[in-house]
């Protein structure tokens, strides 16, 4: 009768065991779509068997398994990270298409070529005041091409300021959200193996991978710690630490929660793409375009300088200006010079067009680097050409990295509908095993009971 008791018992547990096994399927299968969720599996236990000793045997349920790979998500994080950084870098440089057009009448390759066409046509006729005039327009011209480019660079140095700002607090707000959850484990020890917890922190913490470069380190207690670069904390326990940028003229800087500067830290992500712009691609293009603007006006007011005026005078006035201790680029002007002042003619020939000959000799001239202005402006539109290039090629290859990274995750991870019915079936199976022998066990206790009676 003991016995009979005994396997009643067992075959009672068999089937609150696949009840909790079916449990977790069903819940599987609801987050199939869920970001950030490991599917789990029961775990079963067989329990001590020694009928001398009264120990029962059968199985009981053991610690859900999850099947969460911190490898496999260090590297769909590492590779998201990688895809965002030429993703942000890709899309920033195509909206400076308009600032390196080589082929627009008002880009400053078109706009160069007519002003030292303009000395061409006044050297036809030196005395005549209207080329004169022509040769002043031509050179306000230019100046607005060249602070149009340099305006354009300058919203994009503005813009890439607000979306580090933007970026940062995303970051914080991130980490912000992952420390509630570390908080609400604390006060509930139970849910530190909690799987819709478990999405919730990943989801974030892919998230933030998007933004900068992060490593993340499970605790016993179910909290997650996370550090920018695995140096600089970010969240430990309940403890969030902030980050902030400290936006300049030239370069901004990302500091701690101690203001020590950690820039050098960002590496991947939206975050380090933004620095690379603000800190060294834009400020690259920038310092270009000013050298040009200044090689220009600094050969064509010395060439002028060489020749004499209508009146046959030296020349008193420049034809352009710029702030020296500022953008050359931006701050080109042309100054208050009168058609008459314009030294088209050579000492020794006054009245005649040698200077205004020479003038028109400058537009092939190697003089910024080796090169003519315009080839030294091809170089500068060439290299943004091939940072372009360059970013859109890696977004691609990134692309497929993280795909690649993506597909490993959920090849371990992922909750597979076929797998799940599959176990599905085998547990209903089991369970109506056990719930046909808890019936013949039950007959047989009443049977032996009668007998008794």
């Amino acid at each position: 009768m003991g016995s009979l008791m005994m396997a009643l018992q067992n075959t009672a547990q068999v089937q609150r065991v696949y009840t909790r096994a079916l449990t977790v399927l069903q819940n599987n299968i609801s987050n199939v779509d869920t970001p950030g969720y490991a599917v789990q599996t029961a775990q079963f236990l067989n329990q001590p068997f020694n009928p001398d000793t009264g120990l029962p045997g059968g199985v009981t349920s053991g610690p859900l398994v999850d099947s969460r790979s911190p490898f496999a998500e260090q590297s769909v994080q590492e590779q998201q990270g990688y895809l965002n950084q030429n993703q942000q870098l890709s899309t920033d440089l195509s909206r400076l298409n308009a600032a390196f057009d080589l082929n627009s009448p008002s880009a400053i390759p078109s706009t160069l070529s007519a002003f030292f066409n303009s000395f061409s046509q006044l050297s036809v006729n030196p005395n005549d005041q209207l080329s004169r005039q022509q040769v002043i327009d031509a050179a306000s011209t230019a100046v607005q091409s060249f602070h149009n480019s340099s305006a354009k660079l300058g919203a994009a140095v503005g813009q890439t300021d607000a979306q580090i700002n933007q970026t940062v607090n995303a970051i914080n707000a991130d980490v912000a959200a992952i420390q509630t959850i570390n908080a609400n484990r604390r006060n509930n020890p139970a849910s530190q193996h909690d799987a819709g917890l478990d999405s919730q922190v990943y989801a974030k913490l892919e998230d933030l991978s998007q933004y900068v470069n992060i490593q993340s380190i499970s605790q016993p207690d179910g909290t997650v710690n996370v550090y920018l670069a695995g140096q600089t904390p970010l969240l430990v326990g309940t403890h969030a630490f902030g980050i902030t940028a400290a936006p300049g003229n030239s370069s901004t800087a990302i500091l701690d929660q101690n203001n020590k500067d950690i820039t050098s830290q960002v590496t991947t992500g939206s975050l380090s793409a933004l620095l690379n712009e603000k800190n060294t691609v834009l400020p690259g293009y920038t310092a270009s375009l000013n050298q040009l603007a200044q090689s220009f006006a600094d050969t064509v007011n010395g060439q002028l300088r060489n020749g004499v005026d209508s009146t046959g005078a030296s020349p008193t006035v420049d034809l352009f200006s710029y702030d020296p201790a500022g953008n050359a680029a931006s701050s080109l002007q042309v100054s208050g010079i009168t058609a008459a002042q314009i030294a088209a003619a050579d000492p020794a020939a006054p009245g005649g067009n040698g200077n205004a000959l020479a003038l028109a000799q400058l537009g092939d001239a190697k003089i910024v680097n080796g090169l003519s202005f315009n080839q030294f402006y091809g170089t500068i539109a060439a290299k943004f050409g091939q940072d372009l290039s360059t970013a859109q090629q890696n977004t691609t290859s990134a692309q497929a990295l993280l795909s690649q990274a993506q597909s490993s995750r959920e090849q371990i991870s992922g909750v597979s509908l076929d797998q799940q019915a599959a176990l599905l079936l085998q547990y209903q199976q089991a369970y109506q095993a056990a719930g046909n022998m808890f019936r013949v066990l039950n007959q047989l206790t009443q049977d032996a009971i009668n007998l008794i009676q």
